[in-house]
């Protein structure tokens, strides 16, 4: 009986544990979610003003012509 009342709380902790190991996986995939996000944008506006850029010196070139 001693040995059930342990083992019971030995599992008590192990689900204290992985609901402590859940809520860290939740918080760090959501800062890595934003964090994406962020670069996502980055990354598209660098591309745009590439665009924009290039855009600009063909039609300087075509009015030079």
């Amino acid at each position: 009986m001693v040995q059930n009342i342990d083992d019971v709380l030995q599992r008590g902790a192990v689900l204290s544990e992985l609901d402590t190991k859940a809520q860290n996986l939740s918080f760090l995939s959501q800062a890595y979610k934003k964090d994406a996000t962020n670069l996502n944008n980055r990354s598209m506006l660098v591309v745009g003003a590439a665009a924009a850029a290039l855009v600009f010196v063909f039609v300087m070139y075509m009015f030079v012509l």
